[in-house]
């Protein structure tokens, strides 16, 4: 695969944790979601229980707020996990392309890989660390069952993973990465399917490639996959 001048999102979440050790916690109380426990009033009185475990208010006035209050101990905002766990496979589809060279054209078979990774990630706290929109960051060692893609890029995939996560609802997480000069940018929006939070996405790669003089070509097509358990 020729050398990438620019690697583009995906590309880059393949080197995921190559751009230094970095971690998260921004105190994000959480997103937005579904109301908690349903109050019942009395004629306009208090009600009875906190009910919404997420507004930020004492609904019931018993002097706890949110999480802090029992009656939210079972909500789904208030049991965010300390340690998740993450895996991945990546597909490149290889394309073939023209390159030209000082006047001359020839083809070039762009070759597909593959590889299957992941590892337990825990929650991290250090502000020089975290994704700054996120509710929680995670990192943590990775490993790989199958890898024919850090050949093709010409250098080792990561040994550690650096990810955030906002967590809009109780089924549905929006997931960040870091680029090589830690900006955040988010890969989608994860869906909880029989207990395991699943984004699949897919993405061309347009480069310069080196070694040819006719600019900008789609090498081939990235397909992720990311699923995230909670641990």
């Amino acid at each position: 695969m020729p050398t990438c001048r620019t690697l583009p999102p995906l590309l880059g979440l393949i080197l995921l944790g190559a751009c230094g050790d970095r971690a998260d916690d921004t105190g994000h109380g959480g997103a937005p979601g579904d109301a908690g426990h349903g109050g019942q009033t009395d004629g306009g009185s208090e009600p009875a229980v906190e009910s919404d475990c997420e507004d930020g208010a004492d609904d019931d006035g018993d002097g706890a707020i949110d999480c802090e209050d029992s009656d939210c101990a079972d909500h789904w905002s208030c049991n965010l996990p300390d340690s998740i766990r993450y895996d991945t496979v990546i597909d490149f589809w290889g394309n073939t392309i023209t390159c030209e060279l000082v006047g001359i054209e020839y083809d070039v078979e762009i070759g597909d890989c593959h590889t299957v990774g992941g590892g337990p990630l825990s929650r991290i706290e250090d502000p020089q660390q975290t994704c700054a929109d996120c509710d929680r960051t995670y990192q943590g060692p990775l490993t790989y069952t199958q890898d024919t893609c850090s050949s093709k890029l010409g250098q080792p995939l990561p040994s550690t993973a650096t990810l955030g996560l906002v967590f809009l609802n109780e089924t549905q997480r929006e997931l960040f990465a870091p680029d090589d000069q830690w900006n955040w940018y988010s890969l989608g929006i994860l869906e909880l399917v029989d207990g395991v939070y699943t984004l699949s996405t897919s993405e061309d790669i347009i480069i310069d490639p080196e070694g040819c003089d006719n600019g900008k070509q789609n090498i081939g097509t990235i397909d992720l996959r990311v699923d995230i358990e909670d641990r």
